[in-house]
């Protein structure tokens, strides 16, 4: 698995209230990179964790209660892990509030003094298995208010609403050759030896395209299979 980019803000959701402590929260696959790396390559059955990292700005934020909606189709078996950050003093509820294929909810913190200013800090963490990794365009981690969630108290007790919301996005890791032919993609193995083999009983256009004659599969695409299959995927 490998960050691709980083999409800085992806969707502004309303905000109700006062916009002063108002929570920025997004998605980050990779939280020792500064800034939200919030687009992931995986290949089917990776394991990956997103990180839900909360902004507070310089009014703060004293309390929060907040979930994140998940991609059913692409995000299979998520677990979460709820977090005290710095200067929180309890969560509310031990864990999150429930887990399941479409969300997983209730992610919350208070304290009774100042909380963090103008700084972020990771309230929780999704582990899932990559299920079905399509480029897509549609999230499949999103953060959210959802059923009884309060959203933020800044540090002077008023409630404000979610702040600009960067969702995650699981898309497929890329041929790395022109014989990455199957998973696992970005790297050269056995299984993409058995689909060459495949794809060239059935004349595919694929082999045909690796060598002199282009139109047809002969011996020359085995010859530039072989060759390509010792130099490996590009560093």
């Amino acid at each position: 698995m490998r960050m691709r980019r980083n999409i800085p803000l992806v969707a502004l959701c309303g905000v109700a209230g006062s916009a002063w402590g108002q929570g920025d929260v997004g998605v980050d696959f990779d939280p020792m990179t500064p800034g939200l790396q919030n687009v992931i390559e995986a290949n089917p059955g990776d394991l990956v964790t997103a990180a839900l990292v909360v902004r507070a700005d310089a009014f703060g934020i004293s309390a929060y209660q907040f979930s994140a909606l998940l991609d059913s189709g692409e995000v299979g078996m998520p677990g979460a892990n709820e977090l005290l950050p710095t200067l929180f003093e309890i969560n509310i509820t031990p864990g999150p509030r429930a887990v399941g294929p479409n969300a997983a909810e209730g992610f919350e913190a208070v304290t009774f003094a100042d909380g963090p200013v103008s700084s972020s800090f990771v309230a929780a963490t999704i582990t899932f298995t990559a299920a079905n990794p399509t480029d897509d365009g549609q999230p499949d981690v999103t953060p959210a208010l959802v059923g009884v969630d309060g959203g933020f108290l800044d540090n002077m007790s008023l409630v404000v609403g979610l702040g600009v919301v960067t969702p995650g996005f699981v898309i497929p890791v890329p041929p790395c050759s022109p014989i990455d032919f199957a998973a696992p993609f970005g790297v050269i193995s056995q299984t993409d030896v058995s689909e060459f083999v495949n794809l060239f009983f059935a004349n595919d256009p694929r082999v045909a395209a690796l060598a002199s004659p282009f139109d047809i599969v002969s011996q020359t695409d085995v010859t530039e299979f072989v060759n390509l299959f010792f130099q490996g995927c590009p560093s």
